[in-house]
């Protein structure tokens, strides 16, 4: 056996051993003076269903509240024009807060509530994702894990439209992000790709 999977083995005395269906390495979790350590095989085949199964109970056990959030995508406006025009919001902000995150192309405002039950957190997400909408409107295109050209997807498919696409300078980047959608040979024609 090789000596890195031996170290695999050494465990801290006390610890709690997180067994895993996926791979060698075990989870550990060490609970000290109130505080909790949690360590986590690195590979997410191995990290992602550990975490769901084990640990996520574990944590929500330690917790007298629920922490729900919503990303709200945006396309088209700036993150600095974002600012500016929900500053009256963020200046306020205590429960829900909205965070901006600059991305490719697109801002993501992820708003977060903690509260004491998840219809309570619901309700207040609802509530300031209808501020937010009156102000961007038709900017806001999807929403969590929803992506551009999956939008773009759901919208030709739903007005039963195709989508032919010619692409130069490009490389191919637009055809690529749509073929990444499941499905959508439904929907995407064909596609060229000149220099």
């Amino acid at each position: 056996m090789p000596e890195c999977n031996k170290k695999q083995g050494y465990i801290p005395e006390g610890a709690i051993v997180l067994e895993n269906d996926n791979g060698t390495a075990p989870g550990i979790m060490v609970e000290k003076d109130e505080k909790v350590i949690i360590l986590l095989p690195g590979p997410p085949k191995e990290m992602m269903p550990m975490f769901a199964n084990q640990v996520y109970n574990y944590l929500k056990s330690k917790s007298d509240s629920v922490i729900r959030s919503k990303t709200l995508r945006v396309v088209g406006v700036g993150e600095s024009t974002i600012q500016e025009l929900l500053q009256h919001i963020f200046d306020v902000q205590s429960n829900p807060t909205i965070a901006p995150y600059a991305k490719d192309g697109e801002v993501h405002l992820r708003i977060t509530a903690k509260c004491q039950s998840e219809v309570e957190a619901n309700m207040l997400i609802q509530e300031m994702e209808v501020k937010i909408a009156n102000i961007l409107k038709d900017s806001i295109y999807g929403y969590d894990e929803e992506s551009l050209e999956f939008i773009v997807y759901k919208l030709l498919k739903r007005k039963n439209m195709t989508l032919s696409i010619a692409e130069s300078c490009t490389g191919g980047m637009i055809s690529s992000r749509l073929t990444n959608v499941s499905g959508v040979s439904s929907v995407f024609m064909n596609s060229i790709v000149t220099l």
